[in-house]
């Protein structure tokens, strides 16, 4: 089967589809971990910002506005780079930014574009996850195996606010940080070792049934005809196409009104900052 997602493929044999479950389940646990930490560390912060619920409020939502962002992006760097590379970045910045979160926490416009920037990089998570579903599950998991990878991230949420205080309350509030990221880099070093891009047999063959089970729901390609004017014409002048059209540009109306809401939104904070300043 030829490869669906960009990216080199690796010199080794293909994992287990079931081992990619299980690393993408991880994947959102890992992202997670970072982004719900602050929640419980905020209580006890010794910063200005911190004792402001105003303030508060502002760091801890920023993460979504480059979240937001980052949807579009990360999924057109999943077609170029493939899955493997881009989720690798996703889960290795997000955690990277939560070890170096203490050395900020004491100024409210850094710990913003820290927010903002966390929520960037981990926006590419989810795209990167469903370029690897559709290259690795057959149709007939599809249902049981996406139930399963997206409890990862309600699962993150539950362990970062139990143990979390835990840590805090043993090691002070720098350390849940730190432990989140070493969960998050762990992660990386199996999904950079275990992982591949698709479930190509190269150059030990994966077992046979597995390699059949994934090829026996691919659609065999339908014959292109050659685009004649007479095809074209024919093409110009159906109603489906001009159906199709108004939708593209509905979808393009729409995709500039958030961008407009998404500057309007930066604006705002910009604004608010300078006035805090």
């Amino acid at each position: 089967m030829e490869p669906l997602l960009g990216g080199q493929q690796r010199a080794a044999a293909a994992p287990s589809r079931f081992l990619i479950y299980a690393l993408l389940f991880g994947a959102w646990i890992s992202t997670y971990l970072p982004r719900v930490v602050l929640s419980d560390a905020v209580l006890v912060l010794d910063a200005p910002w911190a004792r402001d619920l105003s303030s508060r409020g502002l760091v801890l939502g920023a993460f979504y506005y480059g979240y937001a962002a980052g949807q579009l992006p990360g999924s057109w760097l999943c077609g170029r780079f493939g899955a493997k590379r881009v989720l690798l970045f996703a889960v290795g910045w997000s955690n990277l930014l939560s070890a170096l979160t203490p050395l900020f926490v004491s100024s409210l416009p850094a710990m913003v574009a820290l927010r903002v920037l966390m929520g960037a990089g981990e926006a590419f998570t989810y795209p990167a996850i469903v370029a690897a579903c559709s290259v690795w599950m057959p149709a007939s998991e599809r249902s049981a195996a996406t139930s399963f990878i997206q409890s990862g991230g309600p699962v993150g949420v539950v362990l970062a606010l139990f143990f979390a205080p835990l840590i805090i309350a043993n090691h002070g509030w720098q350390a849940s940080f730190y432990a989140s990221a070493a969960v998050g880099g762990a992660w990386c070093v199996l999904w950079a070792a275990l992982a591949s891009d698709a479930p190509t047999p190269q150059p030990q063959p994966q077992p046979q049934r597995e390699i059949q089970s994934l090829k026996s729901h691919e659609e065999p390609p339908e014959p292109t005809p050659p685009l004649t004017w007479a095809v074209l014409r024919a093409i110009l002048s159906s109603s489906a196409c001009w159906a199709l059209a108004a939708q593209v540009r509905m979808m393009l109306l729409l995709l500039l009104l958030l961008l407009l809401l998404l500057l309007l939104l930066l604006l705002l904070l910009l604004l608010l900052l300078l006035s805090m300043c």
